[in-house]
């Protein structure tokens, strides 16, 4: 199986819907037993989740029509086609806004003790507002970005009106990526503040910085989209396109299931294993410095 087959494209999104399926329910189940409240970071999984099964399931219906995953394939060409990637599209752009969003309130939840100006609650709205933006903007170029030739995605006219196409992919793998990296960064001073030793300090970062696997995730688009921008669109119109838009269906779909499960990792392990089942969380009450080092270490 590769990147470029209809058996690696249905592998993929199988297990990932499985897995993040999984993760999701576990995260409500632990929840659950620490009497925890459903808060916003929660809401924002159950949407990245939402997002994923639609693109997940659009990617498989894409393999069924010949779309993806079958090289040569005339169907790639077709308005139905041009359609269901516009589709897909908006679906894993939503994946990944809400798994980001749902990683910046988790940390709100941890970290937050109250009084709108502290430092941790600036930066975290101010993020999400600027994620929130950035979701608008590149769904809106989606549909777009040919202008309003619509039509121009399958009647031929693409070299002609879709201009902005090119700038428009590799200016949103590299804004999630520079994101990725900023959300990731964000918990980092307030564990190092904690009133614990080094030693628990750098257990709980390496609880966050599970998280790594987003940016890696998002490296590797990156990584995959910068040589089809190289080559240029007439290259891919003319000689690859089949293979080049599996290996995106594949990588993206990866990138935003990956980052759905790595936002809920840190969640499981610190109220599933650390945190007691009689001890509510942060959100609930507010604590001091003290308290809150011995809260998470415990």
């Amino acid at each position: 199986m590769s990147s470029e087959s209809k058996e690696g494209i249905i592998a993929l999104c199988g297990s990932l819907l499985g897995l993040t399926s999984l993760s999701v329910g576990l995260r409500f189940y632990v929840r659950k037993r620490q009497r925890a409240p459903i808060m916003l970071d929660d809401w924002c999984a159950v949407a990245s989740l939402a997002g994923f099964i639609g693109a997940a399931a659009t990617s498989i219906h894409m393999v069924r029509h010949r779309i993806v995953g079958h090289p040569g394939s005339p169907e790639i060409a077709g308005e139905y086609s041009a359609k269901l990637q516009i589709a897909w599209d908006v679906l894993t752009l939503t994946a990944l806004s809400f798994s980001k969003l749902s990683a910046l309130f988790f940390y709100r939840r941890i970290f937050y003790l109250g009084g709108g100006q502290s430092h941790l609650n600036i930066v975290v709205l101010i993020t999400a507002a600027i994620i929130v933006v950035w979701m608008t903007i590149f769904q809106f170029l989606t549909g777009f970005q040919c202008g309003t030739h619509f039509t121009a995605l399958w009647d031929g006219t693409y070299l002609e009106y879709c201009t902005i196409s090119f700038p428009f992919l590799i200016g949103l793998a590299i804004s999630d990526f520079l994101l990725d990296v900023w959300i990731v960064s964000i918990p980092i001073p307030s564990v190092l503040r904690l009133n614990a030793p080094w030693p628990k300090k750098l257990a709980v970062l390496g609880v966050f910085l599970l998280s790594l696997v987003c940016v890696y995730a998002s490296a590797n688009r990156v990584a995959v989209f910068a040589p089809l921008i190289k080559a240029g669109p007439e290259y891919l119109i003319n000689f690859d396109y089949e293979r080049a838009i599996s290996n995106v269906v594949f990588y993206v779909d990866m990138e935003a299931g990956i980052s759905l499960l790595a936002v809920n990792l840190p969640t499981l392990w610190f109220l599933g294993t650390v945190i007691k089942p009689h001890i509510r969380t942060l959100s609930t009450r507010r604590l001091s410095g003290r308290s809150v080092a011995q809260f998470m270490l415990s």
